[in-house]
C-alpha cells in the first residue's frame, strides 16, 4: 500500500513539474540553454525511458505514468526547442 501511495505522490510531483516546465518555457520563449550540449537532454530522456520500461515490467502504474510525463516534458520543453 505504501508503494501505491508513494507512486501517487510521484505522479502529482511529475505533473507539477510538467506544468512548471511549460510555464517557464513559455515565459522564456522556448529558448534552448546554450550552456549544455545536446547530450544532457538526450541522457535525461534515455534515463526516463528506461525507468518507464522497468516500471512497466514491475507493474508500477503511477511510477510508469510519472516517468512518461517527465520523458514527454524533456522532449517538448528541452530537446525539440534545442533542435529548432
Amino acid at each position: 500500500m505504501e508503494d501505491n501511495q508513494a507512486g501517487k505522490i510521484f505522479l502529482v510531483v511529475s505533473l507539477l513539474l510538467f506544468f512548471l516546465g511549460g510555464v517557464v518555457s513559455v515565459y522564456t520563449g522556448f529558448q534552448p540553454s546554450s550552456e549544455h550540449s545536446i547530450w544532457v537532454p538526450l541522457i535525461i530522456l534515455t534515463t526516463n525511458v528506461m525507468y518507464v520500461v522497468i516500471n512497466m515490467k514491475e507493474s508500477r502504474r503511477y511510477y510508469t505514468i510519472g516517468h512518461s510525463i517527465i520523458a514527454f516534458s524533456v522532449l517538448i520543453y528541452i530537446l525539440i526547442p534545442y533542435l529548432i
